[in-house]
Protein backbone atom coordinates (compact mmCIF):
# COMPACT_ATOMS: atom_id res chain seq x y z
CA UNK A 1 0.00 0.00 0.00
CA UNK A 2 2.79 2.61 0.54
CA UNK A 3 4.80 1.04 -1.86
CA UNK A 4 1.43 2.24 -3.96
CA UNK A 5 1.06 6.00 -2.48
CA UNK A 6 4.96 6.36 -3.06
CA UNK A 7 4.30 5.55 -6.61
CA UNK A 8 2.12 7.63 -7.45
CA UNK A 9 3.84 10.52 -5.57
CA UNK A 10 6.69 9.98 -7.74
CA UNK A 11 4.83 10.11 -10.78
CA UNK A 12 3.22 13.54 -9.91
CA UNK A 13 6.69 14.91 -8.67
CA UNK A 14 7.62 13.80 -12.14
CA UNK A 15 4.97 14.91 -13.70
CA UNK A 16 4.96 18.17 -12.45
CA UNK A 17 8.46 18.71 -13.00
CA UNK A 18 8.10 17.39 -16.81
CA UNK A 19 5.37 20.28 -17.05
CA UNK A 20 7.44 23.12 -15.36
CA UNK A 21 10.09 22.83 -17.43
CA UNK A 22 7.63 22.46 -20.70
CA UNK A 23 6.40 24.97 -20.26
CA UNK A 24 9.64 27.31 -19.78
CA UNK A 25 10.87 25.79 -22.98
CA UNK A 26 7.45 26.08 -24.53
CA UNK A 27 8.17 29.70 -23.28
CA UNK A 28 11.39 30.00 -24.88
CA UNK A 29 10.06 28.78 -28.09
CA UNK A 30 7.87 30.93 -28.57
CA UNK A 31 10.20 33.81 -27.83
CA UNK A 32 12.41 32.60 -30.19
CA UNK A 33 10.13 32.30 -33.19
CA UNK A 34 8.07 35.64 -32.73
CA UNK A 35 10.59 37.39 -35.39
CA UNK A 36 10.35 34.72 -37.49
CA UNK A 37 6.37 35.19 -37.56
CA UNK A 38 6.42 39.09 -37.54
CA UNK A 39 8.70 38.69 -40.54
CA UNK A 40 6.67 36.03 -42.16
CA UNK A 41 3.47 38.66 -41.40
CA UNK A 42 4.78 41.61 -43.14
CA UNK A 43 6.43 40.15 -45.78
CA UNK A 44 3.84 37.14 -46.52
CA UNK A 45 0.82 39.16 -45.61
CA UNK A 46 1.36 42.62 -45.81
CA UNK A 47 0.70 43.22 -41.95
CA UNK A 48 2.47 45.65 -40.84
CA UNK A 49 3.14 46.78 -36.78
CA UNK A 50 -0.15 48.48 -35.90
CA UNK A 51 -0.14 52.25 -35.48
CA UNK A 52 -0.93 53.64 -32.44
CA UNK A 53 -1.68 57.46 -31.35
CA UNK A 54 -2.20 60.30 -33.99
CA UNK A 55 -0.15 58.00 -36.56
CA UNK A 56 -3.68 55.41 -36.44
CA UNK A 57 -5.32 58.43 -38.22
CA UNK A 58 -3.66 58.05 -41.40
CA UNK A 59 -5.61 56.74 -44.11
CA UNK A 60 -8.54 57.14 -42.49
CA UNK A 61 -11.95 58.91 -43.53
CA UNK A 62 -12.40 62.15 -41.83
CA UNK A 63 -16.12 63.97 -42.16
CA UNK A 64 -15.79 67.39 -43.02
CA UNK A 65 -16.87 70.13 -40.13
CA UNK A 66 -18.44 73.36 -42.19
CA UNK A 67 -16.81 74.33 -45.40
CA UNK A 68 -12.80 74.95 -46.15
CA UNK A 69 -11.32 78.13 -46.88
CA UNK A 70 -8.67 79.55 -48.27
CA UNK A 71 -5.90 79.58 -46.14
CA UNK A 72 -3.23 82.07 -45.34
CA UNK A 73 -0.86 80.31 -47.77
CA UNK A 74 -2.58 81.07 -51.36
CA UNK A 75 -1.99 77.32 -52.16
CA UNK A 76 -4.08 75.63 -48.98
CA UNK A 77 -7.06 75.50 -47.43
CA UNK A 78 -8.18 75.05 -44.41
CA UNK A 79 -10.88 73.81 -42.36
CA UNK A 80 -12.06 71.61 -39.72
CA UNK A 81 -12.69 67.72 -39.81
CA UNK A 82 -13.98 65.17 -37.51
CA UNK A 83 -12.23 61.81 -36.78
CA UNK A 84 -12.72 58.91 -34.21
CA UNK A 85 -14.97 61.45 -32.32
CA UNK A 86 -12.13 64.73 -32.29
CA UNK A 87 -12.28 67.32 -34.01
CA UNK A 88 -9.41 68.52 -35.48
CA UNK A 89 -7.70 71.51 -38.19
CA UNK A 90 -7.53 70.11 -41.55
CA UNK A 91 -5.52 71.38 -44.52
CA UNK A 92 -4.89 70.46 -48.24
CA UNK A 93 -3.38 71.82 -51.43
CA UNK A 94 -6.76 70.58 -53.34
CA UNK A 95 -8.90 73.62 -54.37
CA UNK A 96 -12.00 74.69 -52.30
CA UNK A 97 -14.89 73.20 -55.24
CA UNK A 98 -12.98 69.43 -54.87
CA UNK A 99 -14.29 69.72 -51.50
CA UNK A 100 -18.49 70.79 -51.84
CA UNK A 101 -18.53 67.72 -53.90
CA UNK A 102 -17.79 64.95 -50.94
CA UNK A 103 -18.90 65.30 -47.03
CA UNK A 104 -15.30 62.95 -46.22
CA UNK A 105 -11.76 63.53 -46.91
CA UNK A 106 -9.00 61.33 -46.48
CA UNK A 107 -6.08 61.74 -44.07
CA UNK A 108 -3.08 61.67 -45.63
CA UNK A 109 -0.73 62.94 -43.16
CA UNK A 110 -0.39 65.06 -39.56
CA UNK A 111 1.68 68.34 -39.53
CA UNK A 112 1.52 69.20 -35.73
CA UNK A 113 -1.83 70.08 -34.51
CA UNK A 114 -3.17 69.88 -38.32
CA UNK A 115 -3.97 67.24 -40.61
CA UNK A 116 -3.17 67.23 -43.80
CA UNK A 117 -6.31 65.73 -46.24
CA UNK A 118 -7.24 64.92 -49.58
CA UNK A 119 -10.98 65.24 -51.15
CA UNK A 120 -11.88 61.37 -51.84
CA UNK A 121 -13.55 60.32 -55.03
CA UNK A 122 -17.08 60.31 -55.18
CA UNK A 123 -18.00 57.34 -54.93
CA UNK A 124 -16.33 56.57 -51.91
CA UNK A 125 -17.88 59.46 -50.26
CA UNK A 126 -20.67 57.12 -48.09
Amino acid sequence: MIETILFVLAMLLIIGVCFIFLSDALAVLAAALEPIIRWIQRVVFGIDQPRVGTESLIGKKAKIQGTFVRSDNPDDVQGSVLVEGEVWRARSKASIDEFKMCSYVGIVSRDGTELLVEPIPEQECS
